[in-house]
């Protein structure tokens, strides 16, 4: 477990708390970490022609220079990132990754591979345990409903199923995620996906725009790019849940 740094707004936060009533210990809203200032994770993986640290980077660049705690985090397992040390005491989460519809990879070695999942339905074998974690896995308990914000760096991570639901970002909604992003297409180069990342986190957490407006800004800065060529790569299909959420001042979500 990492060392994290900073203060807690209240020590009793990093417990869960359960109410006896009627005879019976009932889980009260589960709770994690809070910290002062707030936490953003950024996960990245680096294999074959893929590195996606400089978009880690530039998002902890960029939020950390708007007042959250942001942290570059490469090699951890998908269950490491959804652990209590980082995605349950986040404000702002994100990952990097190769991906499709329902579920978004990790290596935590540049070999063995381990993914975020919607559901059980896309982990091997229904199998939600580390180092995989799914995110259906979290809606009873709530234990992410402090996340303002969540980013599924990768392609198809917003492409609808057979049913037309958007799997990824629909399971971090049921888990009280106040607002997310993911793609509905292939990313066809990584280069337009740290431009928009670093655009889009200084729109957002900088500059105060709401995010589907710090996404559409984002997607501008892309365009505009002159070695890109007019080329989005991908990045002008992004799909957005909470479109009005804004992420500056810095703070956890509801």
């Amino acid at each position: 477990m990492r060392l994290k740094k900073g203060s807690l707004f209240a020590p009793a936060a990093v417990f869960a708390v359960a109410l006896f009533l009627g005879g019976l210990l009932l889980p009260a809203h589960a709770a994690a970490a809070v910290y002062s200032p707030p936490y953003a994770d950024f996960g990245c993986s680096v294999f074959n022609n893929w590195d996606s640290r400089p978009k880690c980077d530039y998002a902890k660049a960029q939020v950390s220079s708007a007042g959250y705690t942001g942290f570059s985090n490469s090699y951890l397992t998908a269950s490491t990132m959804m652990s209590g040390s980082y995605a349950q005491s986040d404000a702002i989460w994100g990952i990097f990754g190769h991906a499709g519809p329902g579920g978004i990879n990790m290596t935590a070695d540049g070999a063995n591979w381990s993914a975020v999942y919607s559901d059980p339905t896309h982990a091997p074998g229904g199998n939600c345990g580390a180092p995989n974690a799914c995110l259906s896995s979290y809606a009873s308990s709530q234990i992410l409903h402090r996340v303002r914000f969540m980013l599924f760096g990768g392609c198809e991570t917003a492409k609808r199923n057979a049913t037309g639901h958007y799997e990824l970002q629909e399971a971090a909604k049921a888990d009280g995620v106040d607002s997310s992003i993911g793609f509905s297409t292939l990313i066809t180069t990584g280069n337009q996906l740290s431009t928009w990342t670093n655009s889009f986190f200084y729109w957002s957490t900088v500059h105060g725009q709401n995010v589907l407006a710090a996404a559409t800004s984002a997607e501008a800065d892309v365009y505009n790019t002159p070695s890109y060529y007019h080329d989005y790569g991908g990045v002008q299909n992004s799909v957005v849940f909470g479109p009005t959420v804004v992420l500056k001042p810095a703070a956890y979500g509801n």
